[in-house]
């Protein structure tokens, strides 16, 4: 199943990236469901505040919306098999907001899913010197470091 890419349909609007870090309070939860291909069913406010897409811009989106650029498809391919193989998935992402900023999100997601079907992603809002804890995680997780 495709997901991701980095056209303009998928990475909202041009996809322009300006190098800027937005901020948000740190640790501040925010959700989103979408079904098994990967499409926005729900998007919680602060998810929506901190990308600055209104939750009818994000319903029926592809998740790759807010996919930044730096963050390689082949990331996401390894993501979803996870998930899709019916195990946990958790790292940091890097997602780019509507203007063009970015966001670094810590992001735990479920493979189970709700009532209707949709997989369930929460995420913490952290900051690049968070990523950087986040990057110790995985390497313990794959034992590099």
């Amino acid at each position: 199943m495709k997901r991701g890419g980095g056209s303009a349909a998928t990475t909202g609007g041009a996809g322009r990236v300006t190098g800027v870090e937005q901020p948000f309070p740190t640790d501040t939860l925010l959700v989103t469901k979408t079904d098994p291909r990967g499409v926005i069913t729900y998007a919680s406010r602060s998810f929506c505040l901190l990308t600055g897409y209104c939750e009818a811009e994000l319903i029926g989106q592809p998740h790759s919306i807010v996919r930044h650029p730096d963050m390689p498809a082949s990331f996401f391919a390894g993501m979803w098999q996870t998930i899709q193989s019916g195990r946990e998935w958790s790292g940091c992402i890097k997602n780019r907001c509507k203007n063009g900023d970015h966001c670094w999100m810590h992001t735990w997601i479920t493979s189970e899913q709700d009532e209707q079907g949709r997989i369930i992603g929460v995420r913490r809002t952290t900051t690049s010197q968070g990523k950087a804890s986040c990057d110790c995680e995985e390497a313990l997780r794959k034992g590099t470091l």
